[in-house]
């Protein structure tokens, strides 16, 4: 790996067009159903409520982590409620990650293949829209594509580790179970040790093993979970078994895909870089370099385990991103200027169209009807739903108490269906009254 300095300067100003351009489009679009409803007004209850307790129609909401949440809610406090306040959480999550891409690729290969690495990133679609989308997807695969990362950085002198990289990358690792669970320290372990293994570094991986790392691991990720627990005997099972265990085995979540889906739907959601796969993963089979063998087995492994799971959602496949773009970005620096200029055109073209595309076609009529709640309430009046419950709505009518909703609680079907009748009815189990 060919190293090279760096200077502050032009590393802020790197990172000011990554943010702005990650900011381009993304308040330009309504809030997409339903995660982004429900996520959007989770963070708001918590502004105007507890910060520490996620809340879905003033109920616990457990589903996930709060860090997306709190990321979120700093945004708004500082520049108010809208658009995009509501999707900072994500946007800061993938702006770290392509500065830190950046700025190690330029270490490692030198300006012009850390440059290539970062538009290449930038202008994969799947990158520019998750970063635009509020959930915790982008946020976790960001902080786990960084850990991963920072452990590169710790161990590519092979006669002595940096521990303050190892120390950084167990904090990032702990931000990751913050954002979205067990997933955060899973993947990084399962790409760092068997990478290691491979390379014959099995003494560097015992070195890993840092006492000071998981004391700063635990420091930062383990007070939520043990408050939440202290205050909600049945949290750690929710959490841990219900929205891990069970939603990785079980067919009773919804999208259910079939095995190779993460396999087709990568491709398409990073055109047109992908096109260049094929090449990519060649010129891995005949330098084997370890970055290069480092980012193969991470891309594998990222599909391979989230194919394994039933449920599948395309946002669950984002940690594998970064692998996939130093491979292509690896390959392109042999090709033409003019060849990589038009792609990345054609890429951004691609990335801008889209978001104006969705935008489009979204529906904004719960934006209207929020209007005229809003307009017409007055300060004692509540809102029932009557057999459904549209997310969206508390958010853009900026409702201060919960809703009342009628349905059949005790129907035997509430357990069947992943649906908002079962977020709201496991919500309530943590808050009968």
């Amino acid at each position: 790996m060919k190293k090279t300095s760096f200077s502050l300067d032009n590393n802020f100003v790197v990172a000011s067009l990554i943010l702005v351009w990650l900011m381009l489009t993304a308040y330009l679009r309504p809030l997409l159903l339903p995660d982004e409803g429900r996520y959007a007004d989770v963070a708001r209850e918590m502004l105007n409520g507890s910060w520490f307790v996620p809340t879905l129609n003033g109920l616990p909401f457990f589903h996930k982590p709060p860090l997306l949440y709190w990321l979120d809610i700093l945004a708004m406090k500082i520049f108010g409620i809208n658009m995009l306040t509501i999707r900072m959480g994500s946007i800061l999550g993938a702006w770290a990650c392509a500065t830190t891409v950046f700025i190690l690729m330029r270490r490692w290969y030198g300006m012009r293949t850390a440059t290539l690495t970062l538009i290449v990133l930038a202008t994969s679609p799947l990158f520019y829209l998750g970063a635009q989308y509020d959930n915790h997807d982008m946020l976790v695969a960001s902080l786990i594509s960084i850990a991963i990362l920072l452990m590169v950085r710790a161990v590519e002198d092979p006669v002595s580790l940096s521990r303050r990289h190892v120390w950084a990358a167990y904090a990032v690792c702990a931000l990751a179970v913050l954002s979205k669970g067990l997933i955060g320290i899973v993947i990084p372990v399962m790409v760092i040790a068997p990478w290691l293994l491979i390379m014959g570094r099995w003494k560097t991986l015992i070195q890993l093993i840092d006492y000071i790392g998981i004391g700063i691991f635990l420091l930062i990720c383990l007070p939520w979970f043990i408050a939440m627990q202290l205050y909600y005997p049945d949290f750690f099972h929710y959490f841990f078994v219900y929205q891990h265990v069970d939603r990785f085995l079980h067919t009773t979540f919804n999208n259910a895909q079939p095995a190779w889906f993460f396999f087709v739907a990568l491709p398409l959601l990073t055109l047109p870089w992908a096109l260049f796969a094929p090449a990519a993963v060649l010129q891995v089979w005949r330098q084997r370099t370890p970055l290069q063998l480092l980012s193969i087995w991470w891309l594998l492994f990222t599909l391979i385990f989230f194919s394994l799971m039933r449920s599948k959602l395309v946002g669950y496949i984002m940690p594998a991103i970064v692998p996939g773009v130093i491979l292509l970005a690896l390959w392109m620096t042999t090709r033409s200027d003019s060849l990589k200029r038009w792609v990345a055109t054609f890429a951004a073209v691609i990335c801008v169209v889209t978001a104006l595309w969705i935008t489009k076609i979204t529906p904004d009529s719960h934006r209207v009807v929020a209007s005229m709640l809003s307009s017409q309430m007055a300060a004692n009046d509540r809102v029932v739903f009557v057999g459904d419950f549209f997310y969206d709505i508390p958010f853009y009518a900026h409702l201060e108490k919960p809703i009342l909703v009628i349905e059949d609680w005790h129907s035997p079907d509430m357990e069947i269906v992943d649906n908002w009748r079962q977020e709201l009815k496991h919500a309530s189990n943590f808050d009968v009254q």
